[in-house]
């Protein structure tokens, strides 16, 4: 990420000061600030302080809403930058944040990088982790490095009790909870038009092929000469910086190319197709919702043909679920993740998926996971079910895997864990 942005980021936040409490804000529309409810409650506005590049806000209304943890200060200052607000987010996603913490002189505000670890209170936190939540980070935004916008903001720090020594209670950092923005939204619904408006109404800048050149070279001084409210939507549009990003055409062309690998398999006798009664099992599971199904039988009883009639199915025009169907032995060369792509798996294939899945029901079929096992491709295998535990954590997605009975009770803790054992 370019320094323009980090700088840019930076300067969307507010100190905020009261005479019991010290926090962070951040703009997210045209006067108006977010927050945690604990940095201003029970203070009236005229007492919160509000500083912005040691300017103080003057603050008219607050809305407040202590169960979530949320607050919303409407000042009279619009000469400001504002965030840019997604709800983007993949478990490993790095996020940067900038607070103003309790230890930091009151001029000065701090940075801090933690790592996207999961949910929490039915998806209504974010658990991160890395460094430790410091006071005064409560509010802070949240900035997801790969999307390169606002996904949103710091709650608290979590900790540890890990005994007593002399009788004094001693914690370990464990990183912190934020508040997401899908939650945040649920109680200022405005917000997300609010702040998309704030960026697309001011027009963009029009600059010379020399200005343009410096900004992409992140001439710091140049992108300062830009308006500043604009600069943000700019810097993305211009590819200073270019996060990685799919559409949904891609991405199903991309999944229908890895999934005609290896699929040529005879499934018929005399030009009859054989009825097996698991595929409808099966089909049942995944409209009950299951998002993981594991397959297993005894060496050439079928199970291929199983999972093949399963893909057809779901090729199918009026079936409304999408394909992905991985060959496991197909990959049993690979070194590394490296040579998985180039074989033929997907690129980013858990983002695509977390994409795909926002719009359809995704089915994901691994089949021949035994075959990698056998071979002692051990490296392969151990990529395969680390991409299992972690689609097993996105919303929309049925994971469908294959071995031999022999391998499922040899490598239970591996295969079995978290499937619904068919």
């Amino acid at each position: 990420m370019s320094k323009a942005l980090y700088q840019l980021f930076n300067d969307c936040t507010v100190r905020l000061e009261s005479y019991n409490s010290r926090g962070t804000g951040f703009f997210v529309a045209h006067g108006k600030i977010l927050t945690c409810a604990h940095v201003v409650e029970n203070v009236t506005q005229q007492k919160i302080q509000a500083i912005w590049k040691d300017k103080t806000l003057e603050i008219h209304n607050v809305e407040l809403y202590d169960d979530v943890d949320l607050a919303l200060l409407h000042v009279d200052f619009t000469s400001h930058p504002c965030v840019y607000l997604d709800s983007e987010t993949l478990p490993g996603d790095d996020f940067y944040s900038y607070g103003y913490p309790d230890e930091i002189q009151k001029r000065n505000g701090s940075c801090l990088r933690v790592e996207y670890e999961g949910t929490a209170d039915d998806e209504k936190l974010l658990i991160i982790k890395g460094e430790n939540v410091r006071p005064g980070f409560s509010g802070a935004p949240l900035l997801n490095q790969r999307t390169l916008k606002v996904c949103g903001l710091i709650k608290s720090e979590r900790s540890l009790r890990e005994g007593l020594i002399s009788e004094r209670l001693v914690l370990r950092a464990l990183g912190g909870y934020a508040i997401p923005l899908d939650q945040i939204l649920r109680f200022y619904p405005s917000l997300e038009q609010e702040n998309h408006s704030f960026h697309v109404q001011v027009q963009a800048y029009e600059t010379k092929e020399q200005q343009f050149n410096d900004l992409t070279t992140v001439n710091l001084k140049t992108v300062r000469d830009v308006p500043l409210r604009n600069t943000w939507l700019e810097l993305i549009e211009v590819s200073l910086i270019s996060p990685p990003r799919w559409n949904k055409t891609d991405i199903l062309k991309n999944f229908e190319i890895a999934s005609n690998i290896g699929r040529k398999w005879l499934r018929e006798i005399d030009g009859e197709p054989i009825d097996r009664p698991e595929v409808k099992q099966i089909i049942e599971l995944i409209e009950q919702g299951s998002k993981t199904i594991l397959l297993t039988d005894q060496p050439g009883s079928g199970k291929t043909c199983v999972l093949l009639d399963i893909a057809q199915y779901i090729e199918n025009q009026s079936c409304p679920w999408k394909l992905l169907f991985i060959k496991g032995d197909h990959f049993s060369g690979a070194k590394g993740e490296d040579d998985l792509v180039s074989m033929g798996l997907p690129q980013n294939i858990l983002e695509q998926c977390e994409i795909l899945a926002r719009s359809f029901h995704i089915v994901i079929i691994l089949d021949s996971l035994d075959v990698l096992s056998l071979n002692r491709q051990h490296n392969v295998l151990k990529s395969f079910l680390g991409l299992i535990d972690q689609l097993e954590r996105l919303e929309g997605i049925t994971v469908i895997a294959a071995c031999r009975t022999l391998d499922l009770l040899g490598n239970k803790s591996k295969v079995q864990n978290g499937f619904y054992s068919f």
